[in-house]
């Protein structure tokens, strides 16, 4: 009788691959969840930080053409004609108050307008020696309101030719002196002035500001603002303990015409914000901030962005 043999794994070498094939796999499973979890990580720190460059860049794009006495700090909700115990100078905000006068605002000047190489544009010059230069309009050599016109009114919804206001670049008006509540004075003791374009190179005013008595002090130069700027922190969430906010930029309103913030439009800049912080340092604004980005129910990472605006 002829026997035939075939090979094959003992029983013992069996069990010697299947502990090893046990051991591989648990090693190569921990490899995955460890680079899974690399990539949700890294993800995260991705979009919070595009998220909040984007933000404090448009920030930093708006305070550029800022009046800088017009910078203040607020307590959010503020809505009333500004006065001493409103605000603080963005450069004078005790650090004790800083928590409190969390809204940043500002006037900013229509740089587009300005800058432009062919017309419309508004030049910057009043002409003093002009004789169409009285105590009801200016003479603003080289302006072309005419065109600008179209622009302007569009973007401050009137139809007329209003919506905004010079502010002349003097220490003082020889009526009152230039200070951040005249900026925000309103209709009747303001310092910025609300004129119409309509006209050629003329900027007619429309109504009284500091000019009593058929008075006013003028001088060379002015900026053309249509609308002021506010930053607002508004409480939204709870990640993981941690109170965030919304960050709510309201734009296309009028101090000058006693309007509020809350009279313009809003845009929300950042969510999931853990930290706003401004501080004004001679001719530079810097900005912090910083966002949450939720991962799981017990996990987030925090990012952090400053930027100093310097003019």
């Amino acid at each position: 009788m002829r026997l035939s043999f075939t090979k094959a794994f003992t029983l013992l070498e069996v069990v010697f691959v299947i502990v090893i094939l046990g051991v591989v796999s648990s090693i190569g499973s921990s490899v995955i969840v460890q680079t899974f979890d690399s990539y949700i990580m890294q993800r995260s720190v991705h979009n919070a930080g595009i998220k909040t460059e984007l933000a404090i860049n448009q920030l930093a794009n708006r305070l550029i053409y800022r009046m800088d006495l017009s910078l203040l700090a607020r307590k959010p909700g503020q809505t009333g004609t500004v006065q001493s115990t409103d605000f603080y100078p963005a450069r004078s905000v005790p650090l004790n108050k800083r928590e409190e006068f969390s809204a940043l605002e500002w006037i900013g000047y229509d740089n587009d307008s300005f800058d432009t190489y062919i017309a419309p544009r508004w030049s910057g010059y009043c002409d003093l020696n002009s004789t169409k230069t009285t105590y009801s309009q200016i003479d603003s050599v080289g302006s072309n309101n005419n065109n600008m016109y179209t622009i302007i009114k569009h973007y401050t919804g009137t139809t007329d030719g209003t919506g905004g206001a010079l502010r002349f670049l003097t220490a003082n008006t020889g009526l009152q002196p230039y200070t951040s509540a005249c900026l925000y004075g309103g209709k009747s003791a303001g310092c910025m002035f609300p004129v119409n374009i309509k006209s050629a190179r003329y900027f007619t005013f429309t109504g009284d500001g500091n000019r009593t008595a058929g008075q006013m002090v003028y001088s060379e130069f002015y900026q053309y603002a249509t609308s002021a700027f506010t930053v607002v922190p508004t409480k939204s969430d709870i990640i993981n303990g941690l109170q965030v906010y919304d960050l709510d930029l309201y734009y296309g309103y009028q101090p000058w015409q006693d309007e509020s913030y809350l009279d313009g439009q809003k845009s929300t800049l950042l969510k999931n914000v853990s930290v706003f912080r401004f501080k004004k340092e001679e001719n530079a604004v810097r900005l912090k901030l910083c966002v949450i980005e939720r991962i799981s129910d017990t996990d987030q990472v925090s990012i952090c962005k400053e930027k100093a605006v310097i003019r």
